[in-house]
């Protein structure tokens, strides 16, 4: 019974209680809820995914990007069998390691369509191997049949590939068998999702702040900003401005102009019909470069190439600065006027 047990405890369950995983979330990125998770596996980190993901909207892809060196084998299950059952997709993060009871979680990434989604860029690093006990010797067989049996139960209902829990059950505890390049193609794993790069989660987490020497406070604020993401918040910030031009009240903007400047509010009231984004991107952590259409009341456009700096605060995104750059001669020329009363 000994040698059956040695022979059958299989990736890693650890009962250390003294770290748990960290999660965090990006809303809405490109279409997209990312939520961040990394550290070790317990099982009381499934309560916390589930907080989390109670945040985010919901009817688009919801991922969870992994970076996890394996922990509790039970947690790695639990977790999985979340993302299968809410159709969340899993990744591992850029450069980032998804291993041990981490990989098992992986196996549970779905789409929204119920279909598999997960995801291993390039650059990062997928492993599986058998589990084992920190404290074997505690360890009685009911239990170790008890945990085989919720591990193959649990893989057949992730539908994961047969030769990949074959290669898991061969590999030592203290060695790891990774995920190659034709393993990829084998098991239909993908490189990326609709060109999202999880290389560092602090570029994109909405509750890092970034804090600059400028104070210019944007024309509204609200808790809700902490939710959105950069290229989000130009969006919204674009939005409330054609809601206050709709209103015929002028729009009060983020720049230079004294806000209660009576030829700024006039000006836009008289001149500026609406405002519209063509194309909007992400280009540093927090610079966000938009090609901007500004419609005018004579019925002409401006287009203009913007890049928006954004910081964070208590508050929320703030635009600390904003550039503009005409796409043609006639947008260069109106630019050069009347830039600054733009917004």
């Amino acid at each position: 019974m000994k040698n059956f047990i040695k022979i059958i405890i299989l990736a890693t369950l650890s009962l250390s209680l003294s770290y748990s995983m960290n999660f965090s979330v990006v809303p809405n990125y490109h279409g997209v809820n990312l939520i961040y998770g990394y550290g070790r596996m317990y099982r009381s980190d499934i309560n916390r995914l589930k907080a989390k993901y109670a945040q985010v909207p919901k009817g688009i892809q919801t991922i969870l990007v992994l970076n996890s060196k394996g922990g509790e084998l039970r947690a790695g299950i639990a977790i999985g069998k979340f993302l299968k059952r809410k159709r969340i997709g899993a990744a591992v993060k850029k450069y980032g390691v998804c291993a041990s009871s981490c990989a098992i979680a992986f196996l549970g990434g779905r789409s929204l369509t119920g279909a598999k989604l997960q995801i291993i860029p390039y650059g990062s690093k997928l492993g599986f191997h058998q589990f084992h006990y920190n404290n074997s010797i505690y360890v009685n067989a009911s239990q170790v049949q008890r945990d085989l049996s919720s591990l193959m139960n649990y893989t057949r209902y992730v539908n994961a590939p047969n030769a990949l829990v074959t290669k898991m059950m061969q590999t030592n505890a203290n060695r790891l068998y990774w995920i190659s390049n034709r393993d990829r193609r084998r098991y239909h794993f993908r490189s990326e999702y609709r060109n999202i790069s999880f290389k560092n989660p602090s570029r994109y987490a909405s509750s890092v702040p970034v804090i600059k020497n400028n104070h210019l406070i944007a024309p509204f604020s609200g808790a809700s900003r902490h939710l959105l993401t950069q290229t989000s918040y130009i969006r919204y910030y674009l939005s409330k401005v054609n809601t206050y031009l709709s209103a015929n009240r002028g729009a009060y903007f983020n720049n230079n102009i004294a806000l209660n400047d009576i030829y700024h509010k006039d000006w836009l009231s008289r001149n500026l019909n609406y405002v519209y984004i063509k194309k909007i991107k992400l280009s540093r952590a927090n610079k966000v470069e938009a090609k901007v259409i500004y419609s005018l009341k004579n019925g002409k456009r401006v287009c203009s190439y913007n890049t928006y700096n954004l910081y964070q605060n208590n508050n929320g995104w703030i635009i600390s600065n904003k550039t503009y750059k005409g796409c043609d001669h006639n947008s260069r020329k109106i630019l050069r006027k009347y830039a600054s009363l733009l917004p």
